[in-house]
Order: C-alpha cells, then structure tokens, then sequence
C-alpha cells in the first residue's frame, strides 16, 4: 500500500493484464521453419542478432476476457529498441 510503481512497472501491469498464451505447443511445430521464441524484452536482442531478416510477431490472447484465442500481432525491432530504452532508463526496471 502506498507504493508509487514506476512507468516501466506499469507497462509490465498492463502487458500482463492482457494475459498468457501456453508456449510449450509451439516448440512441437517443425514445417513452417518459423521460430518461437519467449518474450524476454530486452534480452530479446540475442534472438534479433541470430535472425536479423526474420519478421517478429506476439502471439498473444486477442483481448482480455478469458478464453480469448491467441493472435499473432507484428511487432517491429524499432518499437522494441524503443521499449528497451525506457526500461533501460532510471527508474525503468
């Protein structure tokens, strides 16, 4: 009680507000060549550095009512290194 959250905390809230999707699936999934790979934030810039022309996309539920299906939403590297920025900054996490 009383405690002041920081933006980059907020953020968090928010993102995990929007709730999960199970990832272990995924890694069963060999004919497409896409890989999955766990959000991480900015320890995301490994996976970048080893595909660097490979798109990015969130799988993610479509919204927050329980039971949503999951979607895939693109996500672009500048918006990203932006987002890394921030949390990088004091008071960020």
């Amino acid at each position: 009680p009383g405690t002041v959250y920081t933006e980059a905390c907020r953020t968090r809230l928010r993102e995990d507000a929007r709730g999960f999707t199970l990832y272990p699936p995924l890694l069963l999934e060999d004919r497409t060549g896409n890989v999955y790979v766990r959000d991480l934030h900015a320890q995301d810039t490994v996976a970048l550095a080893r595909y660097p022309g490979r798109p990015i996309w969130l799988l993610a539920p479509a919204d927050t009512s329980l039971g949503a299906p999951p979607r895939f939403h693109p996500v672009t590297r500048d918006s990203l290194s932006a987002a890394w920025r921030v949390a990088a900054l004091p008071g960020g996490e």
